[in-house]
């Protein structure tokens, strides 16, 4: 059980000090490929979620999918 061996304090330790934009939340990494992109806007239609007509817009999410 990999979850097990999870320590939490390190974890928000180090999320604490990470900036919230799209290099800090990759890493260093400064881009998000056009895959990823299209796979979570297939994944927020599903939730009726995006920009078309009859789906929900929102101004704010939170990515708990990390990894």
């Amino acid at each position: 059980m990999a979850d097990l061996q999870i320590n939490h304090q390190e974890a928000i330790q180090y999320w604490e000090n990470v900036d919230a934009d799209v290099n800090g939340m990759l890493g260093g990494y400064p881009n998000v490929s056009k895959v990823d992109l299209q796979g979570s806007k297939s994944f927020l239609a599903k939730l009726g979620i995006g920009r078309k007509n009859g789906l929900k817009r929102v101004e704010r999410a939170v990515d708990c999918g990390a990894g």
